[in-house]
């Protein structure tokens, strides 16, 4: 983080106005990608934790908060792996008393 915030800095020195403020912008949806994918991440903690103990509608409701925040994140390979988990993890979670292989 602090090496793109130096090269931003040395870079907007020798750059006129227009320059700059496409740079700032690039620099800034990079930034905000960045989060969105640490957010993901992050739900991927809180879906792991619903496993180990969390009830099956539980689970459901955590695998699609995970692909949405790749959703957000515009990654749409992980995006749709994780629709394929949600999808698996709330039949199991109607179907209780059936066994399912899933992804």
């Amino acid at each position: 983080m602090k090496v793109i915030l130096l090269f931003t800095l040395l870079t907007l020195l020798s750059c006129n106005k227009a320059d700059i403020n496409k740079l700032m912008l690039n620099n800034s949806q990079a930034l905000l990608k960045d989060i969105r994918l640490q957010v993901a991440e992050d739900q991927i903690k809180q879906y792991d934790l619903s496993v180990k103990g969390g009830d099956k509608i539980e689970i459901c409701v955590k695998a699609r908060f995970v692909a949405e925040a790749f959703n957000q994140a515009g990654d749409s390979e992980k995006y749709l792996k994780w629709k394929l988990i949600q999808n698996c993890d709330c039949v199991k979670s109607k179907y209780p008393n059936q066994k399912f292989d899933c992804p």
